[in-house]
């Protein structure tokens, strides 16, 4: 049974599912939402003596269960970079380098992995169906799980389910992934196609993958505009927070990060740079 309390902000009260469920429903969750999670779990809070980082994390993702109701979905990136260097990846067994709560979601009951070697995600809860499909040979482009997330918000309209969420991290935009689909969707001049190759193992079975990836460029220092870019989302009506521990809860629908940055990129490609482009001379 996992502790009423998993983690202890510096001030205020202890944290449990309880209170966690509490905050993501003020900042935004609501039942039957499609919600894309990035966490820093131990910013929050520390650890309570006694307490594993399996209860902390079966805390958050029962809060978000709750929130999310029996017919909402739970999507956690298991995003594995490491492969891209060593080129095999194996979906049953190859672990999340994002951290403990998407390690734990990978590995609990029901949840469902997607196939992609660098970008895959552990998905919970209903409409696991529109996982079908996916295309392992992209990372943010047609039919990836970026794009999939979009498709699903402009095959309805108005109806805003699918959000990202952030948990203890202080610039939520550094935890959205998503925001390279735009990038890769505008060809942003900071960014490159390169193709990676390697081994992708399902259920035993193994087969070759050419994965398409749109890389910074290494000709200048480009580094992501974090505080720009949270400065733009913030002013959106749509983006919404709340105190979750030591740090904050951002809840930023896809329809509202998608609009904001093809606006700011489209008149000013480099908006994501810090401090511009600038490419160095041939």
């Amino acid at each position: 049974m996992t502790p009423e309390a998993v983690l202890k902000p510096s001030a205020g009260q202890p944290l449990g599912a309880d209170g966690i469920y509490q905050v993501v429903v003020a900042a935004g969750i609501k039942p039957g939402d499609i919600v894309m999670v990035h966490s820093r779990l131990f910013t929050i809070g520390r650890v309570i003596p006694g307490v594993t980082k399996n209860d902390v994390a079966e805390a958050f993702v029962a809060a978000l269960h709750r929130a999310v109701g029996e017919e909402g979905t739970l999507i956690f990136p298991t995003f594995t970079f490491s492969v891209c260097e060593g080129g095999h990846f194996d979906v049953q067994n190859t672990p999340s380098e994002m951290g403990v709560l998407s390690e734990y979601a990978r590995l609990r009951e029901g949840a469902v992995r997607t196939t992609h070697p660098f970008y895959s995600v552990a998905v919970l809860g209903g409409n696991q169906e529109f996982l079908s499909g996916l295309d392992v040979s992209t990372c943010f482009g047609t039919h990836s799980i970026f794009h999939r997330l979009h498709s699903l918000n402009t095959a309805n309209p108005g109806a805003d389910r699918v959000k990202f969420l952030t948990l203890g991290i202080d610039c939520p935009p550094e935890g959205i992934t998503y925001i390279h689909s735009i990038e890769q969707k505008l060809e942003v001049p900071y960014r490159y196609h390169k193709t990676f190759q390697g081994e992708i193992t399902d259920q035993g079975q193994s087969q070759n993958y050419a994965v398409d990836f749109f890389v910074r460029k290494r000709d200048a220092e480009v580094h992501f505009d974090g505080d720009r870019c949270w400065a733009l989302l913030k002013a959106h009506e749509q983006v919404t927070f709340a105190p979750l521990g030591d740090s904050i809860a951002c809840v930023a629908p896809e329809s509202a990060v998608f609009s904001a940055l093809v606006k700011a990129i489209s008149d000013e490609s480099d908006f994501l740079c810090r401090g511009g482009y600038r490419p160095q001379a041939q």
